[in-house]
């Protein structure tokens, strides 16, 4: 039986819809499946949201006003990809991935990946296989996902190559998660140490940034503010468009779940308007949805400042 995208009937914090053309897999309903002690675990859960948007949204709110007053709107340069050249192919589909456009990496990878392959360089054939991996994951169920990103990872080439490594490992950690809080943990705790070690600054704040939102769904609310809120500090401080879209995202969802709909889609809007504004930027799925979300709760006015094309 093949994987349906639906919706989870109770839309958790950090539910994050399937691929249309933008937004990378992973974050479902965790939430909602992570609860042994259901009334315990739901009223401790209750309060952390709170905590964990309020405490962020402050910071976050604070930090896009000198952002933006620091760092112009970078200027756009497009780039003629070569069909033929491998290494031009996988570079692009990196900066694609980067912003969140798996839609349009992903042609990019399956490309690089034969390519690399009919040349024998294992080490860029297993990095453009596990792109493609990810932006395909749509037609794959999560279990089939983890596991081929994980014969990946066992492949003695990304054993002993660190780069390639922190990137199946990143593909891991964001697939499991919707499977196993446990493999993810593991999988972003070796990422961030890999990143860390190597220098490679932004992977380190999106690493703590999951293991953030893994640290709240285990309960350790203080743990989970820190953590999230040095990765929301960082894609600013940094300028990393596809997380500054995503945690824009999760915190509006964070409102809508405290029934504070203007707040939520005051970042929704954000969200938008930060991936509208950067050219190749994946569509911000989750904060179209989002909003909708906000705006259809009894008692609101359909009426928004954006809405989608047909």
């Amino acid at each position: 039986m093949s994987k349906k995208h639906c919706p989870p009937r109770h839309p958790g914090l950090f539910w994050v819809a399937p691929i249309q053309g933008g937004e990378h897999p992973g974050l479902s309903n965790s939430l909602s499946r992570q609860s042994p002690d259901k009334n315990s675990m739901r009223t401790r859960r209750k309060t952390g949201i709170f905590f964990l948007v309020v405490v962020l949204a402050s910071a976050i709110g604070a930090l896009i006003v000198v952002q933006l007053s620091r760092h112009p709107v970078p200027e756009y340069h497009s780039s003629i990809v070569e069909l033929n050249n491998p290494l031009t192919l996988l570079s692009e589909a990196d900066r694609l991935s980067w912003l969140a456009n798996w839609g349009a990496a992903g042609p990019l990878y399956d490309r690089a990946e034969v390519l690399f392959q009919a040349v024998g360089d294992r080490r860029n054939e297993i990095h453009a296989r596990v792109g493609r991996i990810r932006a395909r994951s749509g037609a794959m169920s999560w279990e089939e996902v983890s596991r081929t990103l994980g014969e990946q990872l066992n492949d003695p080439i990304a054993k002993a190559d660190p780069r390639l490594r922190l990137w199946c490992l990143a593909a891991k950690g964001y697939t499991d998660l919707d499977l196993d809080t446990g493999s993810s943990k593991k999988a972003w705790t070796e990422a961030f140490q890999i990143a860390t070690t190597s220098g490679q600054s932004q992977w380190a704040a999106r690493a703590s940034g999951e293991l953030g939102i893994i640290a709240f769904l285990e309960g350790r609310t203080a743990s989970a503010v820190s953590l999230v809120g040095r990765a929301v500090l960082s894609a600013y401080r940094t300028g990393d468009i596809g997380n500054q879209v995503r945690l824009l995202s999760m915190l509006g969802n964070g409102f809508i779940e405290e029934h504070r709909f203007s707040e939520a889609i005051s970042f929704f809007q954000r969200a938008i308007s930060t991936a509208e504004k950067t050219p190749d930027a994946g569509f911000p799925f989750m904060a179209y949805q989002g909003e909708a979300r906000a705006l259809v709760k009894p008692g609101r006015s359909l009426k928004t400042s954006a809405s989608i094309e047909p």
